[in-house]
């Protein structure tokens, strides 16, 4: 496997170290560290984690000759890092991205596979249609909307989550999300709201999903364990009728 970021990304990004510390690679730390957050790392600290336990496949396209960068080098890294710059130029392959994911949800379902792809604000029309299509229905409690839904509570280190996810395979709101038809098969819109509370700080999200099967609940429990694709989504409310469902 290649290095999956563009050389725009990475080689006009000047290394903010002097070369006596400059024991791993600016490109695997910038590497690592977009895999991570693409895979739900929110601190330098499960970046680090996740680059430990995928450390093989990683050595497959970096270097790491000093292995897995602590937390510690990570945070020190990106204080120093010219920010404007990463971030114009990962803007720059987003936006090169998003056409990749129509191209590959094709070839995912010629391989009778299901995908299930996030939704994000850089999505343009996409993420606002599901947006408004969700504030429409809970403002009015998913009357006359064919859906499913389940609630979580997660507790760690000191803070707890709930979550709530919903889902819905109405024609006319795929429809309506997808009107020329952009996203091969796309069968079912998914929502997935969260409330953090760590202390006095309280935080919410909510984060969208399409995926290319449509929504089954289990017949021997409505709120049903999650048999779903990696942590996506991560309410783990949901079956899919594929078990070779591909989260992209």
């Amino acid at each position: 496997m290649e290095n999956p970021l563009p050389p725009s990304l990475v080689e006009t990004l000047e290394d903010p170290r002097v070369d006596r510390t400059s024991r791993h690679p600016l490109t695997d730390i910038l590497v690592l560290s977009v895999l991570a957050v693409i895979c739900g790392a929110d601190r330098f600290v499960a970046i680090a984690l996740l680059g430990q336990l995928n450390e093989d496949w990683l050595r497959t396209f970096l270097a790491l000759p000093h292995g897995i960068p602590s937390h510690d080098t990570l945070g020190r890294v990106f204080a120093r890092l010219d920010a404007a710059r990463f971030e114009e130029g990962f803007r720059d392959w987003v936006q090169d991205a998003l056409g990749c994911q129509k191209k590959i949800a094709r070839p995912i379902r010629e391989q009778e596979a299901d995908y299930v792809l996030r939704v994000r604000a850089h999505h343009q029309g996409l993420h606002e249609r599901m947006q408004d299509t969700f504030a429409l229905e809970r403002a009015e409690d998913f009357a006359d909307c064919p859906h499913d839904d389940a609630d979580t509570v997660g507790k760690d280190h000191g803070r707890i989550e709930f979550r709530r996810g919903g889902t819905t395979g109405d024609p006319a709101h795929v429809a309506h999300v997808d009107p020329d038809r952009e996203w091969c098969d796309l069968a079912s819109l998914v929502w997935v709201e969260s409330e953090r509370r760590c202390g006095d700080r309280v935080t919410t999200d909510t984060r969208c999903f399409i995926p290319a099967c449509p929504p089954r609940p289990s017949p021997c429990c409505r709120r049903c364990a999650s048999t779903g694709p990696s942590r996506t989504p991560t309410t783990g409310s949901w079956t899919w009728p594929s078990a070779r469902t591909t989260a992209a």
